[in-house]
């Protein structure tokens, strides 16, 4: 191979190498960028959807927790809860006398009414000291989860006397009724 032909090929190499260049500056690099920004995007874009399905999945779940609680109170309120004007006088009546027959005495007891904020039903909150038989306390509490009222049993503390054989109950209990124009007067 002679002098003259080695630089033309060599010439020639660099020309295409130079083209190479300018076309990979001027073509495939701008089309290498776009397409990693817009990989950079397809990802950024996925990652947003899936953020927005989880949002969209909590708020169908806290809809339907709220569906499910309307339809809970309107329940409570439609069968369990009478009016407290009617029904406040015989429910206290219920406990004690059901404390009574199952041979529990009081020591103490006291009730407070209040409106439970937005629900349109009062608590009453029946605080009350009973002593008696470990078997009249079951026999008491029994008679209580089976009251035709709505009652939840909110506190209990037994304390035992374990000479006599006896203990003392302090109570803390709820009575729901349905809230009037006037709750419990007020």
């Amino acid at each position: 191979m002679t002098a003259p032909f080695r630089r033309k090929v060599l010439g020639a190499t660099l020309a295409l190498l130079g083209l190479n260049g300018v076309v990979f500056v001027l073509y495939t690099l701008p089309k290498l960028l776009e397409e990693r920004n817009l990989f950079a995007r397809d990802q950024a874009l996925q990652g947003a959807l899936a953020r927005e399905e989880m949002m969209a999945l909590a708020l169908r779940r806290r809809a339907e927790v709220a569906e499910a609680n309307e339809r809970d109170v309107s329940r409570l309120t439609r069968e369990l809860l009478s009016d407290s004007k009617v029904s406040l006088l015989p429910t206290l009546r219920y406990v004690e006398t059901n404390a009574e027959e199952a041979g529990l005495h009081f020591s103490q007891r006291s009730y407070e009414p209040e409106v439970v904020k937005g629900a349109p039903f009062v608590r009453v909150g029946i605080r009350m000291s009973l002593g008696g038989l470990y078997d009249q306390i079951v026999e008491f509490l029994s008679r209580l989860e089976k009251a035709p009222q709505f009652i939840t049993i909110d506190q209990v503390q037994l304390r035992s006397d374990a000479e006599k054989g006896q203990g003392q109950l302090s109570l803390v209990l709820s009575a729901y009724f349905l809230a009037g124009k006037e709750a419990l007067g007020r």
